[in-house]
């Protein structure tokens, strides 16, 4: 009788060495299991976007200083390339990276700068794609507003005009449309080819428009309200393109069906 109770009371313990959380590998896996459910990756996203716009807003990338280092070094072959590659990794780190196209087009002609500049945007679109697609987590939650905005809308609108306007849109963060693009993993090609597009009308425009304002010495003034207005009407143009084709598409669908006889 003692030793078939006692064989009882080892084996209850057994069970109970089990149930018991702080007992064994349940509480470390639980533990784990919310350290991997922390985003890190976005979050380190988040960081990168937050610096860069400290960073611009106050003042401590300036492109004048900029302007006046790359001046010293207008006759090399190197420096349109250099200047490519700085924008970027500016860029692909969520970094104010538009700097280099008021450098660009101070330093050199439009024929030179915006090469220059849409190499590097584009180059730069293409790293910071790659970084959130790679740092990509289900939490998407607890992102900013702005950010969580343009992810819904970049949800339910990815096709190429609206990539491409996007691009076109002054003022519109490049930043946040490369993060964004990766994390709902748009298809590649059809996101470098709308950012080509994109910024090749923008940066053209933006170029010459600094150059020629180097000329009367007015750069406050180099970017006006027409190049503005200009840009902003032909994203709209795109940004309503695709459902007006499809809304004609199904116009033409309606009208050319057959009709039964009564």
């Amino acid at each position: 009788m003692v030793r078939a109770r006692i064989l009882a009371w080892a084996a209850s313990l057994r069970k109970g060495e089990g149930r018991n959380p702080s007992i064994g590998g349940v509480a470390s896996t639980s533990a784990d299991e919310r350290r991997a459910g922390v985003p890190w990756g976005f979050v380190l996203l988040v960081l990168l976007a937050l610096t860069g716009g400290v960073l611009e807003r106050t003042g401590l990338l300036d492109w004048r200083a900029a302007v006046a280092l790359a001046q010293g070094y207008a006759g090399q072959w190197w420096l349109a390339p250099a200047m490519a590659v700085v924008m970027a990794v500016l860029y692909s780190f969520g970094l104010p990276g538009s700097l280099i196209t008021w450098v660009a087009g101070i330093v050199f002609p439009p024929l030179i700068a915006a090469p220059t500049v849409v190499l590097g945007g584009v180059a730069g679109a293409l790293g910071a794609y790659s970084l959130a697609r790679v740092a990509r987590t289900s939490r998407d939650g607890g992102s900013g507003g702005e950010r969580r905005r343009l992810v819904r809308l970049l949800a339910r609108r990815s096709d190429f005009a609206t990539l491409a306007a996007f691009r076109l849109a002054p003022g519109f963060p490049h930043s946040a449309i490369n993060f964004a693009a990766g994390m709902l993993r748009l298809p590649l090609g059809r996101f470098v080819a709308a950012s080509a597009l994109g910024l090749a009308v923008k940066c053209t425009v933006y170029v010459s428009a600094i150059h020629q304002a180097t000329k009367v010495a007015a750069l406050d003034q180099a970017i006006s309200w027409r190049t503005a207005a200009t840009l902003s009407g032909l994203a709209l143009v795109l940004v309503a393109l695709p459902p007006l084709l499809r809304f004609a598409r199904g116009r033409v669908g309606v009208d050319g069906a057959p009709v039964e006889p009564a």
